[in-house]
């Protein structure tokens, strides 16, 4: 019985462990700026992964023969593909900044929204403040 508690408290001690872990990444950002971070690297993810998965699977069925009538794409063309795919995410008119905006926008007009309440006139409805 206590090997069972024991396995099951070392099973808890490695999920804090990676839990902490994943934490330490944005620990240098400052904390109003980490949702935007944050919306930005999963915009980032969504627009990228998708089309490096199509690059590195119509790279595969080339390699194979009897799958694809196209030629074999060298490696440096994979490469230039890719690091294509990798800098065009990063572009500012392109999805991840829009999430930052999105996200950010709303994260930082929570700091003065208290006081703009307070600022409304007073012609306004009680319900509309």
């Amino acid at each position: 019985m206590s090997s069972r508690l024991a396995r099951r408290t070392e099973g808890l001690d490695g999920v804090r462990r990676y839990e902490q872990s994943l934490q330490k990444w944005d620990r240098g950002v400052p904390p109003l700026l980490r949702p935007l971070l944050r919306a930005y690297l999963l915009g980032y993810a969504s627009a990228v992964a998708p089309r490096i998965v199509t690059l590195v699977l119509q790279h595969a069925t080339a390699r194979r023969p009897g799958l694809s009538s196209r030629p074999l794409q060298p490696r440096r063309a994979f490469l230039e593909s890719l690091l294509r795919i990798l800098r065009g995410g990063l572009d500012l008119q392109r999805f991840p900044t829009f999430c930052a905006v999105l996200v950010g926008g709303s994260t930082l007009l929570e700091v003065p929204a208290p006081g703009l309440h307070s600022c409304s006139p007073p012609s306004f409805p009680s319900k509309a403040r």
